[in-house]
């Protein structure tokens, strides 16, 4: 009975049925609608709660699926996508066929459509602009069946009924790969890794100096920036320096207002990570590390490992990471200026602590040839806003080595004692 409901949800969202698709474009066979974005994020919302489930040992109940907000590309037709489940967790949907279909998801927390941090904006608006471009590119020179065939053995992976290998973890906390030429299906997940959601406001910023900051949740102090606050969470999770009490810190901190021995002690985390960067301390944000090698090195001065490097983004690079159990920095700008000689703003420094990736072989045709097949790859970003937004973010494909940060985008790894 299972196997038929999930045929049937395969139908409902892959079906060519032109008059079904014609409903909100009728000029592109391609065109997600509505009704099957819903239909696919109904689908596929005990797929995203499977893991929390499966922790507290409970029954999944069906959650409302709400749609928070549709995005437009260049052409002025719908890209993508975004449901809240009403009682937690979002799911962001392609609405382009010849796209990954799941492009970010979360079991922790709703997406706020009217207030987005920056780093997650940016990471919108390039996959906007990659749908855009697949678009622009067309069928042409495509198989049509090697797009449904991935897109459709895709929905079965995620629905859980068709991994017939998962991969497990060998001794010291590698996966195991299967010795090649062999193809299996295989999936790989591990993380959050992190326990922390903490933020840059009050209660995380008590021992920030005092600026006479306006907005009440600072409490009169700089706040502690985005560098610091993802230095933070990683020195945390490896609870090192130990001149700290990691024991007494909260995973988050209740209010803005809170001066406790837990916060205060995350507070003085935070200072020590500000000021070794060497912060520049402001009302409106504080800033660091103009280059993300003082990142690293700022690490190797706290006493952590001399390997902890600093290079541009490398999505093999962060995987590695991940199964080697090690959160990773990663750093991005969402606007550029200039051409012969750039600048960056709105940039934003978070944490990658969680890796899903899995892995389709090929189907072989009755002629003998072979379509679909592929690679998906989807980070767990802590932005670094209190939980706000955290989630599972895709790339367009795990083997490119393309992520979703449009402009420098760059990264701290290697980060251990």
């Amino acid at each position: 009975m299972r196997k038929f409901y999930l045929y049937l949800a395969i139908l409902i969202f892959f079906s060519c049925n032109r008059e079904d698709i014609n409903t909100d474009n009728s000029n592109d066979e391609n065109y997600v609608t509505l009704k099957e974005s819903k239909s696919i994020a109904d689908s596929l919302q005990q797929f995203i709660l499977h893991r929390k489930a499966k922790a507290r040992r409970g029954v999944n109940k069906s959650r409302n699926t709400v749609l928070e907000k549709e995005i437009v590309g260049s052409d002025g037709t719908v890209v993508m996508r975004i449901f809240n489940y009403t009682d937690g967790g979002f799911i962001i949907l392609a609405a382009d066929r010849r796209a990954n279909p799941v492009l970010a998801y979360s079991d922790e927390t709703s997406f706020s459509s009217d207030t987005v941090p920056l780093a997650t904006d940016a990471w919108l608006n390039d996959t906007k602009l990659e749908i855009d471009a697949i678009k622009a590119r067309g069928t042409q020179g495509t198989n049509v069946a090697d797009i449904l065939l991935k897109k459709a053995k895709y929905t079965q992976l995620l629905s859980g009924n068709m991994v017939s290998t998962i991969k497990t973890k060998a001794v010291g906390g590698n996966v195991a790969k299967p010795p090649p030429p062999q193809c299996e299906d295989s999936e790989y997940m591990n993380g959050p890794l992190l326990s922390t959601n903490w933020d840059q406001i009050g209660g995380y910023n008590n021992y920030m100096p005092a600026k006479s900051c306006t907005p009440y949740y600072c409490n009169g102090k700089a706040f502690t920036g985005c560098v610091a606050t993802a230095m933070a969470q990683v020195m945390r999770f490896h609870q090192y320096p130990t001149t700290f009490n990691y024991s007494i810190m909260p995973s988050s901190v209740p209010n803005y207002t809170d001066v406790s021995a837990g916060a205060n002690e995350i507070s003085k985390l935070m200072w020590r990570a500000a000021d070794a960067v060497g912060s520049d301390y402001k009302c409106d944000g504080t800033g660091a590390a103009a280059d993300i090698s003082d990142i690293s090195s700022t690490f190797k001065s706290l006493g952590y490992s001399t390997s902890a490097t600093s290079g541009d983004f490398n999505s093999s690079t962060v995987l590695s990471e991940i199964t080697s159990n090690r959160p990773a920095i990663l750093s991005g700008y969402s606007t550029k200026s200039g051409s012969l000689f750039p600048t960056y703003s709105g940039g934003h420094v978070w944490v990658v602590d969680g890796a899903h990736h899995l892995m389709t072989c090929p189907e072989t045709l009755p002629d003998g040839s072979t379509v679909g097949g592929g690679g998906y790859l989807w980070f767990h970003m802590n932005w670094g806003w209190g939980g706000s937004h955290n989630g599972w973010f895709g790339y367009a494909d795990a083997n490119s080595g393309n992520g979703n940060y449009q402009y420098k985008r760059q990264m701290v790894y290697s980060i251990h004692k």
